[in-house]
């Protein structure tokens, strides 16, 4: 009786157990999807964090003189400078981001920028013989740029806006000075242009604050952006102490100069995570998905 009595008992739990396998509800895959990611989410500093990619656009130079200079005491010799939208320059770069949170992300940003402007002058003399020069200059700049920049990414589905704003070191890499001199004798016109070097006249070492706003779109893992950013220049842009011992510069009738320095860069951006999330698939350009 015993035995037949532990018998029953060991059928009984064997049911039981086998029927708790078979009806045992399964997770929903949206239950199985979080589970997942709270499971590999990386905490702390992660290379997961990471994007990189690529940026190029054009700018536009905004120039504020603030003291005038010129190799002439002439009658009329103040510079007029062209306005911002005909001062077109480009440039193109690198980026690589990480995100501190969902929402603020940190990123450098060397890239080539260069920037141009222009300006004219007019210098008249009067008496016996009536003379006048008439210079437009075009001045070129090459700089290579080193931008820290802070954003706030607002939460978004597919497009996403954002904000930003940072500081920069630029080093000149070369610059270039364009003129075109028109020479008015009593009734005679000579029409003559130039180009020379002009690194001598600007500081080597630059440094300003940016800000901006942008918005980007979510193509699948990549992100494509639009920004606009507001460049000011706290630097001096020319150096004083070779302002008047260049003589390449004073050859073309040209002392810089004092100005503020502004710029207003419209930049194309494509970005990609710098590692897949499972890391078993391996840098970003081998992910299987």
């Amino acid at each position: 009786m015993y035995k037949k009595l532990l018998l029953i008992l060991f059928i009984a739990h064997s049911y039981f157990a086998y029927a708790q396998d078979v009806y045992e509800k399964p997770l929903n895959e949206s239950l199985k999807n979080v589970l997942k990611i709270q499971k590999t989410k990386a905490k702390g500093f992660s290379f997961e964090n990471f994007t990189m990619g690529i940026k190029g656009g054009v700018n536009f130079s905004l120039v504020i003189p603030t003291a005038g200079n010129s190799i002439f005491s002439g009658s009329n010799s103040a510079k007029d400078y062209n306005p911002f939208y005909q001062n077109l320059g480009y440039q193109m770069g690198f980026i690589l981001r990480y995100s501190i949170s969902r929402d603020i992300k940190i990123s450098i940003q060397p890239s080539i920028n260069e920037y141009s402007y222009r300006y004219s002058t007019e210098y008249s003399w009067t008496g016996s013989t009536n003379l006048s020069y008439l210079l437009e200059y075009k001045q070129n700049m090459r700089f290579f740029e080193i931008p820290l920049i802070v954003g706030y990414y607002f939460k978004a589905q597919k497009w996403q806006p954002y904000v930003q704003g940072g500081g920069y070191y630029a080093m000149l890499m070369n610059s270039n000075s364009y003129t075109d001199v028109t020479e008015t004798l009593d009734n005679q016109v000579l029409n003559s242009s130039s180009t020379v070097n002009s690194n001598g006249i600007y500081k080597k070492n630059q440094y300003g604050l940016l800000a901006g706003a942008g918005i980007r779109y979510a193509a699948g893992r990549t992100m494509i952006g639009f920004e606009a950013n507001y460049r000011f220049l706290l630097s001096p842009l020319s150096s004083t102490a070779s302002r008047y011992g260049n003589n390449q510069v004073i050859g073309n009738y040209d002392i810089p100069d004092e100005v503020l320095f502004n710029n207003i860069a419209l930049t194309i951006n494509i970005t990609v995570p710098l590692v897949c999330n499972e890391k078993k698939n391996g840098p970003y350009i081998f992910c299987s998905n």
